[in-house]
């Protein structure tokens, strides 16, 4: 997957270092699912590192974290939401991949509910993605 026009660089055995492998050599989302779909970085927020809460509570990351909204619309019903929690400068964890099923109506509070895309679950809490975000949230 490329965001902003960029692609995403695993490094892994001497073998493979430099090979550029997009998350979505992984996701495989095609069609209409690639149109739809959505990067959320979740990030430091003043008070608490997504990292951690992901490793005490992930379905807080998963759910609240990934579908909080403030003013701006992040998703519609359909969208596919790729939720990635920062765990240093320019490496991120994927933690999950859902599709949005239901958008509640509310601000500054968890604005959707969503399905975890089964068939990538094998990726969940397994991937870790490197990429430099030009852009602060």
């Amino acid at each position: 997957m490329e965001y902003a026009g960029e692609s995403v660089r695993w490094k892994g055995s001497d073998a493979l270092v430099g090979e550029v492998i997009r998350l979505n050599d992984l996701l495989r989302l095609e069609g209409a699912d690639l149109r739809v779909a959505k990067v959320k970085f979740n990030q430091w927020n003043g008070s608490v590192d997504p990292i951690e809460a992901y490793v005490e509570k992930g379905e807080e990351i998963n759910g609240e974290w990934l579908f909080w909204r403030n003013k701006t619309r992040d998703f519609e019903v359909g969208s596919i939401a790729v939720c990635l929690v920062r765990m240093s400068y320019d490496t991120w964890f994927l933690t999950t991949v859902k599709r949005v099923t239901r958008e509640l109506g509310v601000t500054d509070g968890v604005n959707y509910e969503g399905e975890e895309i089964a068939s990538l679950g094998r990726y969940f809490g397994r991937v870790v993605v490197r990429y430099h975000r030009s852009v602060p949230s």
